[in-house]
């Protein structure tokens, strides 16, 4: 998410999605293991990017979807139909800085 996205979340508690999201009719999120990935290969271009970690107990679990994405052989997290609740959001990392190797740099605490 961007720095203006992240920003008016903190404002008004929920965040409906950004564009992506809005079009495909769910909120995309990744696993700690597949962050560095998604990161890179869907945010590469935007200076100002925040990674959050969210809790998924916290989010109405009736929402809550684990698609197999082919693509990229893997389970992803998928909220469907109601904003991501700001509670959810347990810390907030970035801008996130990006390296000499081209690619974002992300912090210690994300494996």
């Amino acid at each position: 998410m961007s720095q203006v996205e992240w920003d008016a979340f903190q404002k008004d508690g929920a965040f409906a999605g950004s564009g992506i999201d809005l079009r495909d009719g769910f909120i995309h999120m990744s696993t700690a293991s597949a962050v560095r990935d998604t990161a890179n290969l869907y945010f590469k271009a935007k200076p100002d990017v925040f990674l959050l970690r969210v809790d998924l107990s916290k989010v109405p679990q009736e929402h809550l979807k684990w698609d197999f994405v082919a693509s990229r052989g893997v389970e992803f997290p998928h909220l469907y139909d109601v904003p991501l609740p700001l509670g959810a959001v347990g810390e907030a990392f970035g801008p996130l800085r990006i390296g000499a190797d081209g690619k974002f740099e992300l912090p210690a605490e994300i494996p």
